[in-house]
């Protein structure tokens, strides 16, 4: 069986990897001159298994006034353009106590299932990309937040996770660096299974693997679809820029935030909005000498993650539609959040990326088949593209391929 896929981020590679080892031949169609440049090149470098809350919670209604007038730093709306309210309407449907739940649990059996894929894989490819697993720290502020995911610590014993639950001296103890200049901390949660991981640098490197060790694999750079060729219900081949023909039996689209530029044309679309985050790299020689693991602080929304030699900072939403571009005043607000916390690091030396996280209003993705009876999907992962990539890989290969 022949399978073209849409998408080289770490989404579409892995997805690619499944399929491959379950006997399909496979053409990636990547439309830059290189994997994982977007959202998978941008990323927090997080696999955060055990925080998977969606956006679409209850306490997003007490939040709307603040939202519409622009009020929460965290959260700008740049557009209140027909996609967006659209997108945010299914949003707020999805944000009941039960839906919440609902999807909740769905995100978790996802990020624990490509917990234990992602450690198998990277054991059988030989991969190196940075992976520690020194977990993660949850510090509060406010203790509403504290409580809130103090009860779903709760329900994770039921999956054999024991989280720590920390008092305000043990979090100062902890990290103390860190909260030196938080001045009430209403308590912490640390996690011994969350990791770290270049998700841009693992991609790269099973790109390779896959190039040296699957001969019915290739992958075409630069290559930017002109035309869906279909017969009735049923993909016949697709059509790109440069003039080439690309024919296959199943097609499947792992195009993030551009999903609906290939979807349109052959008159489909999903609720997937493109959320611009931003994340600030700052050299540090000795980056565990300020932070001993990956850290969340739930007050500013901001993550701060431990890599060889520096510092990842992540965290903001911005709406504002396919806009990539960086802006020097949010740049500068991030910059100044952190400098709270670190002031001796060299900000001026940081590097800073944006990329579109594609989030459905559910936050949970779609990998499913489409109404196209050979066209699939695998897409709209939002903030956990990486640390939902191999649940979601093995999936999709397995619905495409009808093998468990």
């Amino acid at each position: 069986m022949k399978v073209i896929i849409f998408g080289g981020g770490v989404i579409g590679v892995i997805s690619a990897y499944y399929l491959l080892k379950k006997g399909a031949s496979v053409t990636l169609l990547e439309s830059s001159s290189d994997v994982a440049t977007k959202a998978s090149g941008s990323n927090a470098a997080q696999l955060s298994y055990t925080y998977i809350n969606p956006i679409g919670n209850p306490d997003i209604f007490r939040l709307i006034p603040k939202l519409i007038l622009g009020k929460n730093e965290n959260f700008k709306i740049k557009r209140f353009d027909p996609m967006f309210l659209a997108w945010a309407s299914k949003l707020l449907m999805q944000s009941t106590k039960s839906q919440f739940e609902r999807n909740r649990q769905t995100l978790l059996a996802l990020s624990l299932r490509s917990q234990s894929l992602l450690v198998e894989m990277a054991k059988e490819m030989n991969l190196n990309f940075g992976y520690k697993k020194p977990g993660k720290l949850h510090i509060f502020e406010k203790r509403r937040s504290f409580h809130q995911l103090k009860d779903f610590s709760d329900q994770l014993k039921e999956y054999s996770i024991y989280q720590k639950i920390m008092n305000e001296k043990e979090c100062r103890d902890f990290s103390p660096r860190f909260c030196k200049t938080i001045q009430s901390i209403a308590g912490g949660i640390f996690s011994d299974v969350d990791a770290i991981g270049e998700c841009h640098q693992f991609t790269k490197q099973l790109l390779i693997n896959l190039e040296n060790n699957f001969s019915n694999f290739r992958i075409v750079f630069d290559a930017h679809v002109k035309k869906i060729v279909r017969e009735k219900r049923v993909i016949e081949a697709v059509e790109t820029t440069d003039g080439k023909t690309y024919q296959g039996d199943k097609f499947l689209i792992t195009a993030g935030a551009y999903t609906n530029k290939i979807l349109r044309p052959i008159n489909l679309s999903l609720p997937i909005y493109p959320i611009k985050g931003y994340s600030v790299t700052v050299p540090a020689e000795k980056p565990n000498d300020y932070i001993p693991c990956s850290i969340t602080d739930h007050s500013a929304k901001m993550v701060y993650v431990p890599l060889e030699k520096s510092i990842r900072i992540s965290g903001l939403f911005r709406f504002n539609k396919f806009d990539e571009g960086l802006t020097i005043k949010t740049v500068e607000y991030i910059k100044k959040l952190a400098r709270q916390r670190f002031p001796d690091l060299a900000f001026n030396k940081a590097t800073v990326k944006t990329g579109l996280r594609p989030t459905t209003p559910s936050c949970v993705p779609y990998i499913q088949r489409m109404k196209y009876e050979n066209l699939y999907i695998n897409a709209g992962h939002g903030m956990l593209g990486w640390t939902l990539a191999h649940a979601s890989g093995e999936r999709i290969a397995e619905t495409i391929l009808h093998q468990p």
